[in-house]
Order: structure tokens, then C-alpha cells, then sequence
């Protein structure tokens, strides 16, 4: 995840999925990243219990 000066002022941030075997996917302008963030971490760690 990643949010600069103009990011914060528009509530937005820039976020990178990347797993292995395939190549990095960016998501861009994304509002409010950090919940975006951790939706995909619980998703992944839901995934991985239910394994």
C-alpha cells in the first residue's frame, strides 16, 4: 500500500497484489486504501484457514 502527499489529501492510495507464480496486479486511485487493505488480508486469511 501506498499513499503520498496528493493521495492523502484525496483519500485515496495506490495498492499492489502479488502472489507467487503470477505477475504483481496495481490498483490505482483507490478510496480509502488501508480498509481496502485489510478486506483482502482477512479474505487471504479466511482462504487459508478454510484449507
Amino acid at each position: 500500500m501506498n499513499v503520498g502527499f496528493w493521495d492523502r489529501r484525496y483519500g485515496t492510495g495506490t495498492l499492489t497484489i502479488q502472489a507467487m507464480g503470477v505477475k504483481p496486479i496495481t490498483l490505482y486511485a483507490v478510496k480509502e486504501p488501508r480498509k481496502v487493505y485489510e478486506m483482502i488480508n482477512k479474505a487471504v486469511k479466511d482462504k487459508k484457514q478454510s484449507i
